[in-house]
C-alpha cells in the first residue's frame, strides 16, 4: 500500500516523499470517503562514457563524457554516436588510437536508471613505419645502398629523427667505387616528426662525383720532354668508379721522338702511379719515365768503285754515344778533305 519505490513499465523510478503525504494514514472508517495520497519524486541518473586503451589505461586528452547527466530515469539513451564513439582518437602528442568494437564494456543503449551506468570504449594504439631511401639526383637506386626502416611498427606519436650520420651520410661509396655526395636541398620528406599511421618516407638524394686521370712524361732526370710538357687526359670529369687504363699505345708509347729529333725510350720499371684502376674524386696521375737514347756518327771513305782507300780503311768517329737530336756535321776539312793522297802516292778527289 505504501511502497518506498515505484518503477513504471517504461522504466521510470519514483521514490516516496514521506513528508508530503496527504491525509491520515490511520483511523476509523467513516461515512465520508477518506483519501490518503502518497507523493513520489521521479528519480534521476547518469550515463557516463569512458575511453581507455586495451590495457585499461586512460588515453591522453580523452576524458570521460556524461552522455546523460541527472536525466530522468526511464529516459532512452544511446552512446553509439559519432561524437561519443569515435572510431579514431588522436591525442595532442600525436598518438593515434583505433576503436576495438568487440572490447566495449557496458550497454550502449537502454534507459537511464538510478544506478549510474558506464559504457567504456576501448582503443588500440596504432603503429607506423618510417623509412629512409637513397637515390641519385635522377631518382635511380644507388648500388649497395638499400632503404632503412628507422621505425618499424613503432607507436604512433613517437618522435623520430633521420638527420643522423648513420641515416644521412654526406658521402656514399659503392662496392664498385662510385662516390656519391649528398645534395641537402633535394631531400624529400620530413626528417623529424612523429610516427603516424600512414607510412612516412624520407628520401635523401646524392650526386655522382667525377674525377680525372692524367698522364705526364719526364726523362730520367725529372725534366719534361719536348712536345710532352702538357699532361694527357686519360679520363676527364669521368664518373667515379669508372675503370681506367693508361697502358695503351696512345698514352704509353715505348718510344718518343721529339720535334728536334731527340729519341726517348720508356723505362717501364720507373713508372709512377697506378696505370689501371677506378676513377676517384681525388685527381690521379701516372708518370712515365723515358731515357734519352744515344747514337754514333762515323765517316767512311771509298773510291768510286766502292773500294776502301789505303790509309782510310778505318771509319773516323764524329759522335760517340751522343744524345739523339744533337746536331753534327761532317763537312769539315778534317772529315771531308778535298783531296786524299794515299800511302802509295795516289791522289783521289771526292766525286760530285
Amino acid at each position: 500500500m505504501k511502497p518506498t519505490t515505484i518503477t513504471t513499465p517504461s522504466g521510470k523510478v519514483y521514490k516516496l516523499v514521506p513528508d508530503q503525504t496527504v491525509g491520515k494514514e490511520t483511523g476509523k472508517v467513516t461515512v465520508d470517503p477518506i483519501e490518503v495520497t502518497y507523493k513520489y519524486e521521479l528519480q534521476k541518473g547518469d550515463v557516463t562514457v569512458n575511453y581507455t586503451d586495451i590495457e585499461g589505461n586512460a588515453i591522453e586528452g580523452k576524458t570521460s563524457v556524461k552522455a546523460e547527466n541527472q536525466s530522468p530515469t526511464g529516459k532512452d539513451y544511446n552512446t553509439n554516436t559519432t561524437d561519443l564513439k569515435p572510431t579514431t582518437i588522436t591525442t595532442p602528442s600525436g598518438k593515434v588510437y583505433k576503436l576495438v568494437p568487440d572490447q566495449t564494456v557496458g550497454k550502449e543503449t537502454g534507459k537511464v536508471t538510478v544506478d549510474p551506468i558506464e559504457v567504456t570504449y576501448k582503443y588500440e594504439l596504432q603503429k607506423g613505419d618510417v623509412t629512409v631511401n637513397y637515390t641519385d639526383t635522377e631518382g635511380n637506386a644507388i648500388e649497395g645502398k638499400t632503404s632503412v626502416v628507422v621505425e618499424n611498427q613503432s607507436p604512433t606519436g613517437k618522435d623520430y629523427d633521420t638527420n643522423t650520420p648513420d641515416l644521412k651520410p654526406t658521402t656514399i661509396t659503392t662496392p664498385s667505387g662510385k662516390v656519391y655526395k649528398l645534395v641537402p636541398d633535394q631531400t624529400v620528406g620530413k626528417e623529424t616528426g612523429k610516427v603516424t599511421v600512414d607510412p612516412i618516407e624520407v628520401t635523401y638524394k646524392y650526386e655522382l662525383q667525377k674525377g680525372s686521370v692524367t698522364v705526364t712524361y719526364k726523362d730520367t732526370e725529372g725534366n719534361t720532354i719536348e712536345g710532352y710538357g702538357t699532361p694527357k687526359d686519360a679520363e676527364k670529369d669521368a664518373p667515379t668508379g669508372k675503370d681506367f687504363n693508361t697502358a695503351t699505345e696512345a698514352l704509353k708509347p715505348t718510344k718518343i721522338t721529339t720535334p728536334s729529333g731527340k729519341v726517348y725510350n720508356l723505362v717501364p720499371e720507373r713508372t709512377e702511379g697506378n696505370e689501371s684502376g677506378k676513377v676517384t674524386e681525388e685527381p690521379q696521375n701516372v708518370t712515365y719515365v723515358y731515357e734519352l737514347a744515344k747514337g754514333d756518327v762515323t765517316v767512311s771513305y771509298k773510291d768510286t768503285e766502292g773500294n776502301k782507300i789505303p790509309g782510310y780503311e778505318t771509319p773516323k768517329t764524329v759522335e760517340t754515344q751522343s744524345p739523339t737530336g744533337k746536331e753534327y756535321t761532317t763537312v769539315t776539312e778534317a772529315l771531308k778533305p778535298a783531296k786524299i793522297t794515299t800511302t802509295d802516292g795516289k791522289s783521289i778527289q771526292p766525286s760530285t
